[in-house]
C-alpha cells in the first residue's frame, strides 16, 4: 500500500497538465477497503508495458480471443486493484495522450463471466440499402437552423458544476438535470422515452433517449457521448473540473440534434438512442455496460457515433475522423456525409490509440462505430482534464462545434430512415 500512495503522489506531483494546483493543496484521499478491490483492465501493448514499468502492474493470465472486432487491436489483460484507476488514466493522458486509453473488463466478482468467447461477436448483418443518402430536403434544412446559442448554453450549464465526476453528487445531479432537460424538449414528441441507465457500482447514472422508429423500431440507431468529467485524484467532490470542451461540447452538439428533429417533427422509421455515458474517463464504465446489455439483449444496432470533444479549434482540421477501433464501411458513409453536407469542411484523419473513447465499447461488442473529433491528437484541447477546460479555451463560443451538428443529425436521419 505504501508503495502504490508513493508511486500515485509521484504522478501527482510530476502531472500539473492533468491536476491542478487547487486539487493539489486538497490532500491525498486514502484508498477505502472497497477501492482495493481486484479488476482486469484491457489496454494497449505500448500502454501495458509503461504501467508494468511505473505503478508495478501484474499482466493477466486470462487472455481474450481474437476476434472480428478486435483483429485490429491487439490487447493486453492486466490484473489491477480499483484505487490505481485513476493514476492510470492521468498516466495514459499524459504520457499517451490519450482519455480513457484502457476498459475495465472484470472485478473479483465477475472474473468468470471474462471467457474466451466474451470478446466473439457475430458481424452485424447490416441493410444494403443503410449507406444510402437521401434525405438531403430534411438534413439541409436542419443545417441551416443549427444554433450555437443554443450550444452554448448547454455547454455553460453543464460546465457551470464544480465537476461532473462519476461518484460525486454533482456527477449525479448533472445528469439529473440533463434528463429533465432531454424530457422538456421531447415531451409532446410520440414515441419519445428518457430513462436512467443505473450503474451498481457507481453513483452516476446514463441518460439514454429512445426515440420508436415507426417501421423498424427493433433496429436502432446510436448517438452518445460522457457525461461526466475529470481533473485529478483528489477531493473528486469538490475538485474544479469544469469540463467544456471534455464533454460538455459533445452532450450540448446531441442536445441540439434533439432539439432540431422534435422541432421537425421528425418521425424515424429505425428507432434512435441519444446516450449521456456515465464514467467514461476512468475506463468508458458506463458505455462498456451499455453496450454489453446491448449485445446481451440481442439489440440490433445499425450504427453509432460517438462526440467526445468538438468545440476546440486546432489551427487545421475542422474536424478529424478517428481510424482506429472505429468501422471501415461506416467511416466511408461518415466522410461521405461530410463531403454531401459540410463540402467546406477539412476533414482529416487520425487514430486515437485503444479505447480513448466510448466508441470503443461498441467496437467491443460488434457494433459499427464511428468517432468525429475536433483535431489530430497531437493537436486537441491540452487544458482537458483540468480546472482550464472552460469555454475560454475556445474564445467563448461554439462555432466549432456547429458543423459536427450537422454532421450528427445527418448521420442519425440518413440511418434512422429506410
Amino acid at each position: 500500500m505504501k508503495r502504490i500512495n508513493s508511486i500515485i503522489l509521484k504522478l501527482l506531483l510530476g502531472n500539473l497538465l492533468c491536476w491542478n494546483v487547487v486539487s493539489l493543496a486538497a490532500g491525498l484521499v486514502l484508498p477505502s477497503a472497497a477501492s482495493q478491490r481486484e479488476m482486469i483492465i484491457s489496454t494497449a501493448p505500448d500502454v501495458a508495458k509503461r504501467l508494468k514499468q511505473v505503478l508495478g502492474i501484474e499482466e493477466s493470465s486470462l487472455q481474450l480471443e481474437k476476434s472480428a472486432a478486435l483483429r485490429t487491436s491487439p490487447l493486453v489483460l492486466l490484473k489491477i486493484q480499483a484505487q490505481q484507476l485513476e493514476a492510470i488514466s492521468q498516466l495514459i493522458h499524459r504520457e499517451f495522450h490519450r482519455c480513457g486509453g484502457f476498459m475495465i473488463e472484470a472485478d473479483g466478482a465477475s472474473l468468470a463471466e471474462l471467457t474466451l468467447e466474451s470478446a466473439v461477436h457475430a458481424d452485424l448483418e447490416r441493410d444494403k440499402g443503410l449507406y444510402q443518402i437521401n434525405q438531403q430536403v430534411l438534413v439541409e434544412k436542419i443545417s441551416r437552423e443549427v444554433s450555437e446559442g443554443n450550444l452554448l448554453t448547454t455547454i455553460k450549464a453543464l460546465s457551470s458544476n464544480p465537476n461532473r465526476y462519476y461518484r460525486s453528487s454533482h456527477g449525479k445531479a448533472s445528469q439529473q438535470w440533463l434528463k429533465e432537460q432531454w424530457q422538456a424538449l421531447t415531451k409532446t414528441q410520440w414515441g419519445v422515452s428518457v430513462d436512467f441507465f443505473a450503474h451498481g457500482d457507481f453513483p452516476q447514472p446514463s441518460v439514454i433517449v429512445s426515440w420508436k422508429g415507426s417501421l423498424r423500431p427493433e433496429e436502432i440507431v446510436v448517438l452518445g457521448g460522457h457525461g461526466d468529467s475529470i481533473a485529478g485524484m483528489f477531493s473528486r467532490e469538490s475538485a474544479p473540473a469544469p469540463g467544456a470542451d471534455d464533454n460538455a461540447s459533445g452532450i450540448a452538439t446531441i442536445t441540439e440534434v434533439l432539439r432540431l428533429l422534435v422541432a421537425q417533427n421528425f418521425r424515424p422509421e429505425r428507432s434512435i438512442h441519444f446516450i449521456s455515458y456515465a464514467a467514461e474517463e476512468v475506463g468508458l464504465r458506463g458505455s462498456a455496460e451499455i453496450a454489453r446489455h446491448y449485445k446481451n439483449q440481442g439489440v440490433n444496432v445499425q450504427g453509432v457515433m460517438q462526440l467526445d470533444m468538438v468545440n476546440f479549434f486546432d489551427g487545421r482540421n475542422d474536424m478529424v475522423l478517428i481510424t482506429d477501433n472505429t468501422d471501415n464501411e461506416q467511416n466511408t458513409f461518415v466522410k461521405n456525409l461530410v463531403a454531401a453536407y459540410l463540402p467546406r469542411i477539412r476533414l482529416g484523419e487520425n487514430p486515437c490509440g485503444y479505447a480513448c473513447s466510448d466508441h470503443a465499447s461498441w467496437t467491443r461488442q460488434g457494433y459499427p462505430a464511428s468517432f468525429p473529433f475536433e483535431a489530430a491528437m497531437e493537436d486537441y484541447n491540452s487544458a482537458i482534464h483540468t480546472a482550464r477546460d472552460t469555454l475560454d479555451r475556445s474564445n467563448n463560443n461554439a462555432r466549432h462545434a456547429v458543423p459536427f451538428v450537422t454532421l450528427a443529425a445527418a448521420f442519425v436521419v440518413e440511418l434512422s430512415m429506410l
